[in-house]
């Protein structure tokens, strides 16, 4: 029985992989700040509480190490820093102390044009490894039940006027969370190292998915283009004078961050089919 050790496992996509990795037939070891209080047969917990509390024990005879943990909540981009990056260092150096193989879970948002925090930071992390030995798996938007997806669909439910902001050009390349795990797994069972692309290859635009997902929550909100570049001072303005909004300058430096990715010989590489956008949606209740 192979051993992987997965950080982040009380997450969205942690704990999918957990689940994944354990009906594959392997020994799952999930890190979670809390260990105590989490009762799974997915996983064997242990202590991850990032930068600096993490237990080394799963690591010492582990045979692949998936790095999810990522913190979406701070107070300084001091914090952000320290808790990602210097997290991700030290769960880097339990991996190769003890010869296990490193997966860090990136995403589409890191690359040099991102403008987000969070896009900047994951690539920081992207090139301090060696891609002749890890491996760096960037999922595109994921679909999926508890997802960021999740809170965009409850916001088009509950909203009569959608901004699209900067026209909602932006392209938008999406994974099921299943198809997502998969790709995952079959990489790491084929021992593949360096960058792969975990999205669709055609992908749509913003203003399409946002239209299409509301038509199938049976909504139809009127779409107002809104200039990002106006938004943002006052998105900004509003969060340092603590006022509660529906988006954060973070999302919005996301959207305006948006590019396409080229994924098509990565998913032949790995040998996982990858669902369209719209098959995507009409999996979800």
């Amino acid at each position: 029985m192979k051993t992987i050790v997965i950080t982040g496992a009380s997450g969205f996509i942690g704990m999918a992989l957990c689940r994944v990795f354990h009906e594959a037939g392997w020994r799952v070891f999930g890190g979670v700040r809390e260990p105590e209080r989490h009762h799974t047969k997915f996983f064997h917990p242990f202590r991850c509480d990032l930068p600096d509390s993490v237990s080394q024990s799963p690591f010492q005879d582990a045979d692949v190490c998936i790095h999810a943990a990522w913190t979406m909540i701070w107070r300084t981009r001091r914090d952000a820093l320290r808790t990602n990056i210097k997290g991700t260092a030290h769960v880097l150096r339990l991996c190769r102390k003890h010869g296990c193989r490193f997966v860090f879970l990136s995403s589409c948002s890191a690359h040099n044009q991102a403008e987000s925090l969070y896009g900047r930071t994951k690539l920081a992390v992207e090139q301090r490894l060696d891609p002749a030995r890890d491996l760096i798996v960037r999922p595109g938007f994921v679909i999926g039940n508890g997802s960021v997806f999740s809170r965009m669909r409850d916001a088009l439910v509950g909203s009569r006027i959608v901004p699209l902001f900067d026209g909602g050009h932006g392209p938008l390349q999406t994974i099921h969370i299943d198809d997502l795990c998969h790709f995952v797994r079959a990489a790491v069972q084929k021992k593949i190292t360096g960058r792969l692309v975990a999205a669709e290859a055609e992908g749509t635009c913003l203003r399409t998915f946002l239209r299409e997902l509301a038509h199938a929550s049976g909504r139809r909100p009127l779409f107002i283009p809104v200039p990002s570049a106006i938004t943002l001072p006052f998105v900004q303005l509003a969060e340092f004078a603590r006022l509660p909004l529906p988006l954060s300058s973070e999302n919005l430096k996301g959207l305006r961050g948006l590019v396409y990715q080229p994924s098509r010989s990565d998913i032949r590489r790995v040998g996982i089919r990858i669902r369209s956008w719209r098959e995507s949606l009409s999996t979800m209740p």
